[in-house]
């Protein structure tokens, strides 16, 4: 089975590890490619699942982002180094103001879902509710140093926002990504 429904019951935090796979649509209909994000220690990656062997989007624990080309594949010609893109992210809001910062943020619109045939997967996949016909639903990544019980709280109340899935990273950090749809 191919199909894994963890956006809210999230197992990753106790475990340590965000390990996922993730696309937006439906196993059997319109769907976007398939995406992973994971962790290894205090950094986070997340890539294409068609793309990871050569390029992913790091954050990494310093501060400093990176969409750059795996070590597999190596720098281009040209190119100083792997990365294609660079950023500083701001520092992660005090714990107990209510805020996060947010490192990315991806548009999957509803008219341009797939319904080619699928990679066939070898993990589960949490499908992620496509947007309704002319929007499109939108995946944010976040670090807060609130907890994951005060997050799902405000989610809840504000209405807005469904956690996919989150992490406590050693340094006290939440990382989490969450969905919402948008015209």
């Amino acid at each position: 089975m191919t199909t894994a429904n963890r956006m809210d019951d999230t197992q990753n935090t106790a475990s340590g590890r965000l390990d996922i796979r993730f696309a937006i649509g439906f196993e059997g209909g319109p769907r976007s490619i398939i995406w992973r994000a994971w962790s290894h220690r205090k950094e986070i990656y997340i890539a294409q699942r068609n793309m990871a062997g050569v390029e992913k989007i790091s954050f990494h624990s310093s501060g400093i982002c990176r969409k750059a080309f795996t070590s597999e594949h190596g720098a281009p010609k040209g190119l100083p180094d792997r990365a294609t893109t660079k950023w500083k992210r701001p520092s992660t809001p005090l714990r107990g103001v209510g805020e996060a910062t947010r490192v990315l943020m991806i548009a999957f619109p509803s008219g341009f879902l797939s319904t080619s045939p699928p990679l066939v997967p070898d993990k589960p996949i949490i499908w992620i509710p496509p947007a309704p016909s002319g929007g499109a639903a939108v995946l944010e990544m976040f670090f807060t140093n609130e907890s994951e019980e005060q997050v799902r709280q405000e989610f809840a109340a504000a209405n807005q926002r469904r956690i996919v899935d989150c992490i406590s990273l050693s340094n006290d950090e939440l990382f989490l990504l969450a969905s919402h749809f948008s015209d």
